[in-house]
């Protein structure tokens, strides 16, 4: 169980190994951005943030054949 550096709160109720094998039928394309976090630890939430801000973009990009 993982615990909030900021705060000392218990944040994950999951193991960080549980649903992490890939799915099979998952494509080759896309990518994954893993992140363990809690909403108390605002470093983590703007790292996230940023990640989805990037997959968005680069979604964009990629549509208008940019990349």
């Amino acid at each position: 169980m993982g615990c909030c550096s900021l705060s000392g709160f218990r944040c994950s109720a999951v193991p960080r190994d549980a649903g992490q094998r890939p799915s099979e039928t998952a494509s080759k394309s896309r990518c994954l951005y893993r992140h363990y976090t809690c909403a108390t630890d605002t470093q983590n939430i703007r790292k996230v943030f940023r990640d989805v801000r990037d997959v968005i973009l680069v979604g964009y990009l990629d549509d208008f054949n940019l990349l």
